[in-house]
């Protein structure tokens, strides 16, 4: 947890698996006006393949919002997440900020960003899906790499990073008051687990505060 002034994420509800808290309905009612967890409705994203985002879009707190699929983000759109917003992730699917995309994800103390499983509150677990990827162009050892359990090496969409010559600047987003848990993806039992929220090459304006 990062911390400013002493003040931390709120924790709010326990798993027996002694994991990350779960939902984050933070006062019963829910954040001022999202309403309580339980009386929103379901946004399914990619139910019938993987869903590709290619304009301005926002995924507003009145929904949870569900990844049935992979989620992409292209073609320099911008994906926003409003503050009280719950994201769940299925099986081993993610989220991913492609490269020249970006995600603007601007939680609270009071209204944090929630990136967590689909899986019912009291049987979540680490793996439960894969995680929130955001890829950038800046300079990295090699060029066009891609991210572990992610697409594969000749996906665009999943490439990141310019080599050593690319221009430091540019930037994959905002991230503050957010937190991802239950993540991380299975892959090979006997592997090494993956990030459960990744940033490759996303440049040094990418803004990042206040991540769980």
């Amino acid at each position: 947890i990062l911390r400013d002034g002493g003040a931390d994420l709120p924790a709010t509800g326990t798993d027996a698996d002694s994991g990350p808290p779960d939902d984050a309905d933070i006062d019963g009612g829910g954040p001022s006006g999202c309403g309580a967890l339980a009386d929103r409705p379901i946004a399914m994203h990619g139910e019938s393949g993987e869903e590709v985002i290619e304009t301005d879009t926002t995924w507003d707190c009145r929904s949870i919002h569900v990844l049935a699929n992979n989620v992409f983000v292209t073609s320099g759109a911008r994906l926003t997440v409003e503050a009280g917003t719950e994201v769940r992730g299925t099986s081993d699917h993610f989220l991913m900020i492609s490269r020249g995309a970006s995600l603007t994800a601007l939680g609270s103390a009071d209204m944090p960003i929630v990136f967590t499983s689909n899986a019912p509150v009291g049987s979540r677990a680490p793996r439960d899906w894969r995680g929130l990827v955001l890829l950038g162009g800046g300079p990295t050892q090699a060029v066009d790499q891609t991210v572990d359990l992610t697409t594969s090496t000749d996906d665009l969409r999943g490439q990141f990073g310019g080599g050593p010559t690319a221009a430091p600047a540019g930037s994959c987003g905002e991230l503050s008051h957010v937190r991802v848990e239950f993540a991380g993806g299975r892959g090979n039992p006997t592997d090494s687990p993956s990030s459960a929220l990744t940033f490759a090459a996303c440049g040094r304006d990418t803004s990042i505060d206040h991540i769980q």
